[in-house]
């Protein structure tokens, strides 16, 4: 069995391919923001979002105060 150096993911071809590190921690980042978001609307309004719910309604917060087009 091959094993990769941990500075390496396998994409879906295959191929090896660098983990861009910072772009790795912000997904992470912005996942972890959005599920705090998640736990916190879902006890002040006592029911259950899915992150995509969270996030369009994040989204939609946001575009009433910056134009998205």
């Amino acid at each position: 069995m091959e094993t990769a150096a941990q500075d390496y993911c396998h994409a879906v071809d295959g191929e090896r391919r660098e983990i861009d590190r910072e772009e790795f921690l912000l997904k992470s980042k912005n996942r972890s923001d959005l599920l705090k978001i998640q736990e916190i609307m879902s006890i002040m309004e006592g029911r259950t979002y899915t992150l995509d719910q969270i996030l369009e309604r994040v989204i939609g917060f946001y575009g009433k105060h910056v134009p998205l087009n």
